[in-house]
């Protein structure tokens, strides 16, 4: 899956709006609902998690097939505010 840079943007000002509090599961199912469905979603998390704007706990479901996040481990790190300022570069 090709990583959409808008829909990165929309998931960490999300988070930028919880910080510093977690992103819940709220908000997550907002975010599924609003871009298209879990796997876009968890693809973009995992995404900003691999370079470090975000932090998470998510796991591979074999059987599912899926991802599971868990939301209440799911926030903005101070780089990815800094990302976001324009103070640090991608």
């Amino acid at each position: 899956m090709k990583i959409d840079k808008e829909i990165l943007a929309k998931i960490l000002v999300e988070l930028e709006d919880q910080y510093p509090l977690m992103l819940g599961s709220e908000r997550y199912g907002k975010l599924v609902e609003e871009l298209g469905g879990d796997l876009i979603v968890d693809a973009h998390l995992l995404y900003a998690d691999d370079k470090g704007y975000i932090t998470t706990e998510m796991k591979f479901d074999i059987q599912a097939k899926a991802w599971q996040v868990n939301p209440y481990a799911t926030r903005l790190t101070a780089y990815g505010l800094d990302v976001l300022s324009g103070q640090e570069q991608e």
